[in-house]
């Protein structure tokens, strides 16, 4: 068995739970990165629309989902652990421990939004290509993927890329774009919106503060002249849009 397999045989153990906060307290962050990044790009609410999230871990973003009124909603993850979670915290049993290529290649125009967090560094750079087209062919028309990844422009990336022996790549928000513009003309790059402001304190931080700091810091990269005065160093993630038009 190779490295990556034994690692996601386990990987809440051996990962996932070094991670985890208190059940309660990670649902409501979901809750605001959802609603503050995935709400307005998700089909209406009581029209049957049909939602794959693909990686959906122990289940955040799809009771995040049900909660907002979406019932067909279905999830695959490839940790026996999280699936077995997520099928009792969800409460619907249309949660499969199954890889993502060999789930996908057995649905053709079935589904009107897939969402994956996360999940594309996971996958073999050879491989990106074929997963693209194989999630293009398992959405209907006008169907959409919202994609997020860590942000290799972020000021901390080396972290994020080698805090998990799974992570294969990195992407910014071009070689995002390049990759899903491969299969999708209807492409559009997002930065992940992580400040959830709530008391006066973090108020003041995320909306003088911070803006000051990264003004600053633009300035300084501009200065330097290495020509990376556009990137978007401030942001942790991205996320990718593409609309499938027929």
């Amino acid at each position: 068995m190779r490295l990556r397999d034994k690692i996601f045989n386990r990987y809440y153990s051996i990962h996932g739970k070094f991670l985890e906060e208190d059940i309660i307290l990670k649902q409501r962050w979901f809750n605001n990165l959802c609603e503050a990044n995935y709400a307005s790009h998700l089909p209406i609410p009581g029209t049957g629309a049909r939602i794959l999230e693909v990686g959906c871990g122990r289940g955040y973003i799809l009771k995040w989902m049900q909660g907002r009124g979406l019932s067909n909603i279905e999830g695959m993850d490839l940790s026996p652990e999280d699936v077995e979670f997520a099928k009792k915290y969800v409460g619907i049993d249309s949660i499969y421990c199954v890889d993502g290529f060999e789930y996908l290649q057995k649905k053709e125009c079935i589904y009107d939004c897939i969402i994956g967090k996360s999940i594309f560094e996971h996958i073999e750079k050879a491989k990106l290509e074929e997963f693209i087209g194989l999630i293009k062919n398992a959405l209907k028309p006008k169907g959409k993927i919202i994609l997020q990844v860590p942000n290799m422009d972020w000021i901390m990336a080396q972290h994020e890329r080698y805090m998990d022996l799974t992570h294969e790549v990195g992407f910014t928000k071009e070689s995002l774009g390049e990759i899903l513009r491969l299969y999708f003309d209807d492409v559009t790059i997002y930065p992940v919106v992580y400040e959830f402001p709530q008391s006066f304190k973090s108020k003041l931080r995320t909306r003088l503060l911070r803006p000051m700091v990264i003004k600053s810091i633009r300035l300084l990269f501009k200065l330097l002249g290495e020509g990376a005065s556009d990137t978007w160093f401030e942001y942790r993630g991205i996320i990718g849009i593409a609309k499938k038009e027929r």
